[in-house]
């Protein structure tokens, strides 16, 4: 009886390897990625940073060729208060705040746009008025196509696919909403994605660069 068993056991063994083995083989569906350009679009844009209680945070946004960014932020007609420098040329970020500059080092390499795919995101069924000279609105007929992408349940950002698919609105749960409008596509000065030649570091480096 043992040994009746344990054909049956083994001849079960023998099925399920089979199986899996034949379930493996089988072509696997391939996910769809959501078309961008396969280059770093480098454009500039305007920023608007809104809370619930009324403060507004405005600023300039940068992007290069070769992935880096600049970010200055401060409050509604003063100069910037904080700025934010990626270089992928240098690998280094640069941050400037309280008006000290400060760095770190990061190693990325060759910087690629990130892949986006087709169940990541929804198709957006307005487009974005968002080019220089043009309204600002989120729900026009015409402008830049995009997509949603929902974080959680704390965020939704309007992904630009004629922009590598970045995020230029970003609204949050608790009100906060980021948007970069007036843009305007083609290079920027190189110079403002480096620290400027008679800037002193702060020793103390800071501990990230966005």
């Amino acid at each position: 009886m043992r040994t009746r068993w344990l054909v049956i056991i083994a001849a079960a063994a023998f099925v399920s390897a089979a199986a899996g083995a034949a379930s493996s083989r089988r072509p696997q569906p391939t996910r769809e990625l959501v078309a961008q350009p396969p280059e770093w679009v480098p454009f500039e844009a305007d920023v608007t940073i809104t809370y619930p209680r009324g403060a507004v945070i405005v600023g300039k946004f940068y992007q290069s060729r070769d992935g880096s960014t600049r970010l200055e932020t401060g409050p509604e007609g003063e100069s910037p208060r904080v700025i934010h420098i990626k270089s992928v040329a240098l690998q280094r970020g640069f941050i400037y705040h309280d008006g000290e500059w400060s760095s770190n080092e990061f190693k990325v390499g060759v910087l690629r746009p990130r892949p986006w795919y087709r169940d990541q995101v929804q198709p957006y069924g307005w487009r974005l008025a968002l080019r220089q000279g043009e309204s600002g609105s989120i729900t026009a007929t015409a402008g830049f196509s995009a997509y949603r992408w929902l974080v959680g349940d704390s965020s939704v950002y309007l992904l630009v696919p004629e922009l590598n698919l970045f995020p230029v609105v970003r609204q949050r749960l608790d009100g906060r909403r980021e948007v970069y409008s007036n843009i305007h596509i083609g290079d920027a000065p190189t110079d403002l994605f480096r620290l400027p030649s008679d800037v002193r570091l702060r020793e103390r480096p800071i501990s990230a660069a966005k």
